[in-house]
């Protein structure tokens, strides 16, 4: 049983900075969600596309990861940023018909 110990903690002080560096990744993640949410907002576009599209991605990811072998935020925890945010901030939506065109275009 020793070893197994022995080589348990020999595997994670071989991979401590592969670790550190995920939290790292996540860190800018989370501020490329903000980031997207304030530039939504700024162009009058409503950031509740981007709650439904994190929805959409919590329901079809297959597979569970640790959030520490992860290089992105737990979607329900980015969800949970996102609507923050939202409350955080105020915006005014605009109808963006440039926006409907393209997306007619990709419904084909």
């Amino acid at each position: 049983m020793l070893s197994d110990v022995t080589g348990i903690m020999g595997v994670i002080s071989q991979n401590v900075h592969t670790l550190s560096s995920l939290t790292y990744s996540r860190e800018f993640e989370t501020e490329a969600d903000r980031g997207a949410v304030e530039l939504l907002i700024a162009n009058h576009i409503d950031p509740n596309g981007m709650t439904k599209l994190l929805l959409h991605l919590q329901k079809e990811s297959s597979g569970f990861m640790p959030q520490i072998l992860s290089t992105h935020p737990l979607t329900a925890h980015r969800i949970t940023k996102v609507e923050e945010l939202k409350k955080e901030l105020s915006y005014q939506p605009k109808e963006q018909p440039w926006m409907k065109k393209i997306f007619e275009t990709l419904k084909k």
